[in-house]
């Protein structure tokens, strides 16, 4: 899910078509459970746990909490940049007041 993720966050055209989707959590478990059909572990999802609940009901829940965990952290990192920049351009702007007022 991380590879999955990376990939897409790191491709600027990828990044703006998943942020315009209306479920990303959703399109990540997709993605990921696709992904890991295509691996030769799959089957071992489809057994049956010792507390007898299927290891693929299992992954789907671990796909959901790993998805918010990333996603969150995304936003994290994306409004603390945000934030960042207006403070960078707030702190040029007063320094260029402070400055034109010690000129004059």
């Amino acid at each position: 899910m991380c590879a999955i993720f990376e990939k897409i966050i790191n491709d600027p055209a990828t990044e703006s078509e998943f942020l315009k989707m209306t479920n990303q959590k959703a399109i990540l478990c997709d993605l990921t459970n696709l992904g890991t059909r295509q691996h030769e572990g799959f089957n071992d999802l489809c057994s049956q746990c010792i507390c007898g609940n299927e290891n693929k009901n299992m992954f789907i829940m671990m796909c959901s909490i790993f998805s918010n965990i990333l996603l969150n952290n995304y936003v994290k990192k994306r409004n603390n940049k945000n934030a960042t920049e207006k403070s960078e351009k707030a702190e040029s702007k007063n320094k260029k007041r402070k400055l034109d007022t010690f000129t004059k």
